[in-house]
């Protein structure tokens, strides 16, 4: 009985050791180690917490609206419509991967890649307490009021700068000539009050 178990316990001896046993074992161990690495790239689409901009979107509107130019071309020909932008907010909070999911026009879709790229890291998001990658879809939209031109643009930031040097009746002069359909009339009325200011204190 003795000679029987002491066989039967050499017997699985050298079947842990044969070469295919191991070799299936290298292989368990290996999928292990690729399981864990997919699963720390994993990109997330919906997780218990949603990456944020930094002051959440009440900021974000507000750094979109301070930072789009509006191509010039795109206002020209009129180009108005939503784009929507796709990009991963990686671990770190910076964005990666920034890609046009639905665009509108070259210009628009450029444009937007540029603004977003610009972009100060996020919040990250999580999935039961660790910070994953996270896949965010955002829109942006654009649009031109009536009134709104290349030319007219170039007019308000030409009495704007006029202001700042002290040229304040050149200043009044280019608000004038803009007209009350402007756009962002009410930026040129508050800076017209500014004008008026200036050279009724002189």
């Amino acid at each position: 009985m003795n000679r029987i178990k002491l066989l039967l316990s050499v017997l699985v001896l050298l079947l842990s050791f044969s070469p295919a046993l191991l070799r299936a074992q290298e292989e368990i161990l290996e999928t292990s180690h690729t399981t864990q690495k997919e699963l720390e790239e994993e990109i997330f689409v919906v997780v218990e917490y949603q990456p944020k901009y930094p002051g959440g979107d009440k900021a974000r509107m507000s750094f979109l609206m301070k930072n789009i130019k509006y191509p010039t071309e795109a206002m020209e020909n009129g180009e108005t419509g939503t784009v929507y932008v796709s990009f991963i907010v990686e671990k770190d909070g910076s964005l990666s991967d920034i890609s046009i999911i639905r665009g509108v026009s070259p210009s628009l879709d450029a444009e937007t890649i540029r603004v977003v790229s610009l972009m100060p890291n996020w919040l990250p998001g999580k999935q039961r307490g660790k910070l994953v990658r996270v896949r965010f879809n955002m829109p942006v939209r654009y649009s031109l009021r009536k009134g709104c031109t290349p030319d007219k643009d170039m007019q308000y930031k030409s009495a704007r700068a006029l202001y700042k040097k002290g040229k304040y009746s050149e200043c009044k002069k280019k608000l004038e000539e803009l007209g009350m359909d402007y756009p962002h009339h009410e930026k040129g009325l508050k800076l017209m009050k500014k004008v008026l200011k200036k050279l009724n204190k002189k």
